[in-house]
């Protein structure tokens, strides 16, 4: 949500859906998942062409000719097919990536409270999940060819983001509804955990640097009084952003945030593997992954729900759901925090962002 005031001049067009052609190559451009009200309102995906400067919205049901469901978390690219994680339905819609038409919905009893999807091969995929209660923590092995579920990997609380490095698979977990403080590494050909590594409370992001070290936002346990709805500090930790080196798998460096009452989410990465870019209470920071000390001035000063970066062209992508039940904006900016546009998108726009290469 945004902690200020921001005056931006340009606005992105919007296209009617229905002048849409289904031969733009959704997959070379920017899709931008959009919640939908809980619980029973319907996500959405929106489509953002760089080159035209427009935005198309709700592309999957104009497409398909109906809704996605509730509620839309991420979407991601393999294999010329976008896999779209539908939270609140347990599902995974899959569709061609370039038009956006439907080939299968990926749907079982194994999965539960899905978060985020990795291709693993042209065979296999991984997703991540909460479980049924929101309490646990799995990774659901997807066979891509049948778009079943073969395997489930039992993790720690709220298994997140996760990313391949090598046969590897490195994947946080955030605690759900409860609390973790784990990255995990799994052998992808065997599907085995291989190293379980301890790291700040509820870590939520992972990206990795140009020399091959992880680097992990931990938003840090945060407890409120029920009857007073303040924050219990005896209780509560603090957020850290950690790098940890991929070959020992040992925390080598540790930024511990002195706000207790805030978290750091949505770690992304510049193009080159050195600069950091995150959300820390209400305002966007970067950091430079050779520096000793982290840095107390924000890059933007507002709060956002997500933060993506574009690698292509070092634009950064920050959702506004505004009041959280009509439709979204996300604002663009330049890396130095010069604000751009705002592109007007569907309700309660996250930070799943996937950019296709132009």
């Amino acid at each position: 949500m945004l902690a200020a005031s921001i005056s931006i001049i340009f606005t992105a067009c919007t296209e009617d859906p229905g002048v849409t052609d289904t031969n733009d190559n959704f997959d070379a451009q920017v899709l931008i998942c959009n919640e939908g009200m809980f619980p029973e309102g319907s996500g959405s995906v929106s489509v953002f062409d760089r080159d035209k400067n427009t935005v198309v919205n709700n592309i999957f049901q104009t497409i398909n000719n109906r809704s996605l469901g509730n509620i839309v978390q991420s979407v991601t690219v393999h294999n010329d097919r976008a896999y779209i994680v539908v939270n609140n339905a347990n599902k995974v819609e899959v569709v061609k990536s370039n038009t956006f038409e439907s080939v299968a919905s990926i749907e079982s009893p194994a999965i539960g409270l899905p978060r985020y999807f990795l291709g693993i091969s042209a065979t296999k995929g991984y997703l991540t999940q909460w479980g049924a209660n929101g309490l646990d923590g799995s990774i659901a092995v997807i066979d891509l060819e049948n778009n079943t579920v073969t395997n489930t990997i039992a993790l720690d609380a709220g298994a997140e983001r996760l990313l391949l490095k090598g046969n590897e698979v490195w994947v946080v977990c955030r605690g759900g509804f409860n609390v973790s403080n784990k990255v995990f590494v799994i052998d992808s050909s065997t599907d085995a955990i291989t190293h379980s590594i301890s790291v700040g409370d509820n870590p939520n992001s992972i990206v990795q640097d140009i020399d091959g070290n992880m680097w992990v936002s931990c938003g840090g346990q945060k407890v409120y009084d029920y009857s007073t709805f303040e924050l219990d500090t005896s209780l509560s930790t603090q957020a850290h952003l950690m790098q940890i080196n991929s070959t020992s798998y040992t925390v080598t460096q540790d930024f511990t945030f002195s706000e207790l009452a805030n978290s750091i989410t949505d770690l992304n990465i510049d193009a080159a593997g050195t600069i950091l870019y995150y959300n820390y209470g209400f305002g966007v920071y970067q950091h430079d992954i050779n520096s000793e000390q982290i840095g107390n001035a924000p890059i933007i000063e507002a709060g956002f729900y997500g933060l993506g970066l574009d690698k292509a062209n070092a634009v950064l992508y920050a959702s506004d759901p505004i009041d959280y039940a009509s439709n979204g904006s996300v604002i663009r900016y330049q890396t130095d925090g010069t604000a751009i546009d705002t592109l007007a998108v569907g309700v309660i726009p996250n930070g799943g962002f996937y950019f296709g290469n132009p």
